[in-house]
């Protein structure tokens, strides 16, 4: 975490701040034992951090602001913060128990540690050309990596719900629903930009990954629930929901129902071009019946 001129660090907080940001960053790992114990920690450092920045996150952005949302001492809102944290941990452990394990990793890859189970319920990243990369930079610099260097390679290997998220190796079973090839052939009627066609097409892909290792994860007879939400480019509705049904038939998963959770308006650009006409945000629900 380094003051680099012009760098994002360097203009979210004063000087002041950020000395006091480097000292509890610094008491946590000199003085705290344990991965876990460090995390949750690290977990209060991070809660704070845009409270205290000249940032706010707008939409797929980290915006420059002139002045913090809140002035004072880092520290004091620190302690402040664990205690709250350290409460609610108490409260939870008196009324629930129960086994759970957190497990890092890609979404698109099976990992044999995760075990069988009995449901996924999952909001994937929406095909929104939001870089999360860029909006949780700050979290990410302080709390996660060390550099912009891994940042970027962070930025690459994403799933390609945005621009600058690399292909992978496609699976060769995946093959292109025809409704998402009809998208695609009028986004190209209507002359959408090359990199809107890179996302649609590339998100697909990796969705197909993401549901596959999902229905791997289940028992025969589990149930699976997407959150998603369609969007529109060109002025053309995307219908994420319906395509990936489609997806997960290809899949041999069992197609339950799609709920519509709500409404929402589109990017500012789409209904500034073509009106408001807000896309659908829904649950979607398959079953493994193998």
């Amino acid at each position: 975490m380094k003051r680099a001129e012009k760098s994002i660090i360097a203009r979210a907080f004063d000087d002041h701040t950020l000395d006091e940001i480097v000292l509890v960053k610094k008491a946590i790992f000199e003085s705290v034992d344990g991965q876990e114990e460090q995390a949750f920690f690290l977990t209060a450092l991070m809660s704070l951090l845009e409270r205290f920045s000249r940032t706010q996150k707008s939409g797929g952005w980290l915006k420059i602001t002139d002045t913090p949302q809140v002035q004072g001492s880092f520290i004091a809102a620190y302690n402040q913060q664990l205690n709250v944290m350290l409460q609610d941990i108490r409260s939870i452990k008196a009324v629930k128990k129960g086994d759970w394990k957190v497990i890092t990793g890609d979404a698109r890859d099976y990992q044999t540690e995760v075990g069988k189970c009995d449901a996924i319920i999952s909001s994937p990243p929406y095909l929104n050309r939001h870089d999360y990369t860029r909006v949780l930079c700050l979290e990410l610099l302080v709390g996660c990596l060390e550099n912009y260097n891994e940042i970027t390679d962070l930025r690459h290997n994403l799933l390609r719900s945005h621009v600058e998220a690399k292909p992978r190796i496609a699976d060769p079973e995946y093959k292109m629903p025809q409704i998402l090839q009809d998208t695609l052939d009028e986004l190209k009627m209507r002359k959408a930009e090359n990199r809107v066609l890179y996302i649609v097409n590339g998100y697909f892909e990796d969705m197909y990954s993401v549901l596959k290792t999902s229905k791997d994860y289940l028992k025969s007879g589990g149930h699976i629930a997407f959150v998603l939400g369609n969007v529109r480019f060109s002025g053309l509705p995307i219908l994420v929901d319906d395509i990936m049904v489609a997806v997960g038939n290809q899949l041999g998963l069992e197609w339950e129902q799609t709920l519509i959770a709500r409404k929402r308006n589109n990017s500012a650009q789409q209904m500034r071009d073509f009106g408001r006409d807000p896309s659908r945000e829904s649950v979607i629900l398959w079953r493994r019946i193998d």
